[in-house]
């Protein structure tokens, strides 16, 4: 673990571009990206799927945690 993290602190960092040569600028231009980044959207499936499961799995912790505390549940009638 020590050797990690020894090895990700002593990895080589890349200077801002403010401190970049005019020269380096250039270069970074010429190969960069042609097109604008597209807009992150959202992942819809994944979001629905998780709300879906906080909505069934907050009432069954209610219930799991009334039963282990012993609680009695009464419909009345």
């Amino acid at each position: 673990m020590c050797l990690i993290c020894t090895g990700c602190q002593t990895a080589p960092k890349n200077k801002p571009l403010t401190e970049l040569s005019d020269a380096e600028l250039i270069e970074i231009a010429k190969y960069g990206p042609v097109e604008k980044p597209k807009e992150k959207e959202y992942d819809w499936p994944h979001v629905l799927k998780t709300i879906g499961l906080v909505i069934v799995f907050l009432p069954v912790a209610v219930v799991e945690s009334l039963a282990a505390s012993g609680s009695q549940i009464s419909v009345g009638k």
